[in-house]
């Protein structure tokens, strides 16, 4: 019952309502990775970003990180302005070989080269 709950939040864009059933749910059955998947997601899409990840670093404690996981983490990253963290996971998104015509990988080849441009710039 609590699983639908946070699920319901999560879909009508209720993202601070979803984080209480989905984190209990989370913490109760910690074997569960799909509810890291949706925790983290529900944490970026209402602007905790620093949880978001948070949530993503326990994840990848129980199991291999996936092209989502890495994309998520790469756009929090960036979105908190942590431009080397960003470049690294935008280039491990990238190394998975996402599909070439899928708006991920062109936002994240696009991010990827602002970034190394970006960031190259305000080392000198």
């Amino acid at each position: 019952l609590v699983v639908g709950l946070g699920f319901v939040y999560l879909q009508t864009k209720q993202y601070a309502k979803a984080v209480p059933p989905l984190a209990h749910v989370m913490n109760n059955d910690p074997g569960r990775v799909a509810m890291y998947n949706h925790l983290a997601s529900a944490l970026y899409l209402g602007g905790n970003l620093p949880d978001a990840i948070e949530i993503l670093d326990r994840r990848a404690q129980r199991a291999p990180e996936t092209p989502g996981t890495l994309y998520l983490r790469a756009i929090s990253h960036d979105k908190l302005g942590q431009c080397g963290a960003a470049i690294e996971y935008y280039q491990k998104f990238l190394d998975t070989k996402p599909s070439t015509t899928s708006d991920e990988y062109f936002q994240s080849t696009a991010r990827l080269r602002g970034l190394k441009k970006t960031c190259r710039e305000k080392r000198r």
